[in-house]
């Protein structure tokens, strides 16, 4: 039996919006309920602010609409 060494390849990286990225190079605008932006400078900038609950990585998705009403054509 072998020793297999599993290396994990996402060293200092974090998963972004779906994609992995470097956190030493990281820098983001991050949006507020209003949909103002504000650049996040690095990481540890990004977390505090996403985990204020103020502010958020992606813009507010906008409401899709009521499935129930018909379109007018």
């Amino acid at each position: 039996m072998s020793n297999i060494v599993i290396k994990d390849s996402h060293v200092g990286q974090f998963l972004y919006l779906g994609r992995w990225v470097d956190k030493a190079t990281f820098c983001a605008f991050v949006y507020d309920k209003n949909g103002n932006e504000k650049l996040a400078e690095n990481y540890q900038n990004f977390q505090n602010m996403i985990s204020s609950g103020l502010w958020f990585a992606s813009k507010k998705p906008r409401k899709a609409k009521d499935a129930n009403v018909p379109n007018d054509k």
